[in-house]
This record gives structure tokens, sequence and C-alpha cells, in this order.
């Protein structure tokens, strides 16, 4: 009876172990996945306000008297920031990025105006505080 039951559990106990093994290698592979694109995140975003903010005193120098960028110095200095980004950025980020971002220069493109929006609201806060 003991080995009855014994036999009859083995295919039990396979297909449990193989269930556990299948669910934590995809969790690990999930999880890896993950870690590469938050990594990958990081390194764009740290690009961008490295030239975002080689790129300011270039923009300050253009600004007129009322402290306004004129719109086609704005987007010149936009595409030398998306030019030097894309220069910097390997295409290793680019493809780990990839299943999230489907279209990496409009991605690229809100990056580079969120921080230049960071950078003003502190300047602001800076200058009122």
């Amino acid at each position: 009876m003991i080995e009855q039951l014994t036999q009859a559990a083995i295919p039990i106990i396979c297909a449990a172990l193989l269930f556990l093994v299948y669910y934590g290698i995809k969790f690990l592979r999930e999880r890896t996945e993950n870690e590469n694109v938050k990594a990958a995140l990081l390194v764009l975003e740290n690009a961008v306000h490295a030239v975002v903010y080689d790129l300011r005193g270039q923009a300050d120098s253009l600004r007129d008297e009322a402290g306004k960028l004129p719109i086609n110095a704005a987007k010149d200095i936009k595409q030398q920031a998306m030019t030097e980004i894309n220069r910097i950025v390997t295409e290793n980020i680019k493809s780990a990025l990839n299943p999230r971002v489907a279209d990496f220069e409009k991605f690229l493109s809100g990056k580079i105006e969120s921080t230049v929006g960071q950078i003003k609201s502190s300047q602001v806060k800076t200058a009122s505080g």
C-alpha cells in the first residue's frame, strides 16, 4: 500500500517541482529584465542631465532682454541635446529600453523637456527662496 502511494506520488511531486522551477526561472528572468531597464533609464537620465546642464550656458547667452529664448534657438539647442545624448547612449541601453519604449526619439524629447522644466523650477525656487 505504501509502495503504491509512493509510486503515485512521485509523478505529482516531479510535476510540482517542474512547476516551481519554471516559475522560479520566469520570476528571475522578469526581475533581471526589470533591473536592466532600471539601469538603462538611470544611464539615460544621467546623460540627459549632463547634456542639458552643459547646454544651459549656451541657452542663457541667447536669451533676449526679457529673458526669453527665441523659438528657433530653443529648437536648435534641443536638437543639439538630442544629437549629443544619442552619441552618448549606446545601442545596448536603447535595446534594454526597447520593450518599454516604443519610440526612443519621442521618449528622449520628453526627458529633455522634463529636465529643462526641472531646472527652471529649481531656478525659480532658488531665486524666490
